[in-house]
């Protein structure tokens, strides 16, 4: 409810900006090239686990999204990732 609130939570309201000139950044803010790291890991570790059919990547937190675009963007186009905003 802090967070989200329509009307009082925090990224619903002018002051709750994220970036540079906000009240806060993240690594994901920085550079596309965090998210390209991340990604280069986590299929080295899907790999390392044998590339199980169920793999689930969550990008959890109310940032703007940028990680998973930017791992999106970084991945191999052979393999198949399925987006969801859901569980």
């Amino acid at each position: 409810m802090a967070l989200y609130d329509p009307e009082f939570g925090y990224y619903n309201t002018e002051s709750g900006k994220i970036g540079r000139t906000g009240d806060f950044y993240t690594s994901s803010h920085l550079h596309p090239v965090f998210g390209a790291i991340m990604g280069r890991q986590i299929i080295e570790m899907w790999n390392l686990m044998g590339r199980p059919e169920n793999f689930r990547i969550v990008e959890m937190g109310g940032g703007a999204g940028y990680l998973c675009k930017d791992l999106l963007d970084s991945s191999d186009p052979w393999i198949n990732l399925q987006t969801s905003s859901g569980h």
